[in-house]
């Protein structure tokens, strides 16, 4: 669990991966370790973000992990159907990279306190750097960094030569 998560006991999670997925598994322990509930959902429902925006307003769902893509999609099925759940109060992305385009800045600002987390790592149940963005949307990069470290975790940068880099010095990044 994020040191920083407003989603705690009582905190109602969107089980929107698929179990075969391995952010299920973030989405699952985050939410049981911190005392919230997990709403599960049927595959038709993932695929029909119309639909599945409804569902996450009528649900008062508080919390989201999706990728980009998936994020881009809500964001779209938001703004046609002028729906903003406004019981979201944060949100997950990873596995590809951010990018804050106008929709998402409209999505954001509509929804009025919900935070955005830009997570990476290995894989989605391994984030080892988050990015968390608040405030104004209008003032979110258009490509956002990955961040810092999250708890109890370092990160190494290696230059070509596979050598640690020195704070200050990124040179060429292989992340």
């Amino acid at each position: 669990q994020m040191n920083d998560s407003l989603s705690g006991k009582g905190a109602r999670t969107l089980q929107l991966a698929p179990l075969t997925f391995d952010v299920s598994f973030q989405e699952i322990m985050a939410t049981l370790t911190s005392g919230g509930s997990l709403v599960l959902i049927d595959d038709s429902l993932r695929l029909d973000m119309v639909a599945l925006l409804k569902y996450i307003d009528q649900q008062k769902i508080n919390r989201l992990f999706l990728p980009f893509v998936a994020l881009q999609a809500l964001a779209e099925a938001a703004t046609n159907i002028e729906v903003f759940p406004y019981s979201l109060t944060e949100i997950m992305t990873a596995g590809e990279q951010l990018k804050i385009t106008p929709v998402l800045r409209t999505f954001f600002t509509l929804l009025n306190q919900c935070v955005l987390y830009n997570q990476y790592g290995p894989t989605e149940c391994h984030v080892v750097t988050e990015l968390k963005l608040d405030g104004n949307p209008a003032s979110w990069p258009s490509i956002p960094t990955i961040g810092k470290p999250i708890s109890n975790t370092s990160i190494f940068i290696l230059n070509d030569m596979m050598k640690v880099v020195a704070d200050g010095d990124l040179g060429e990044l292989y992340i």
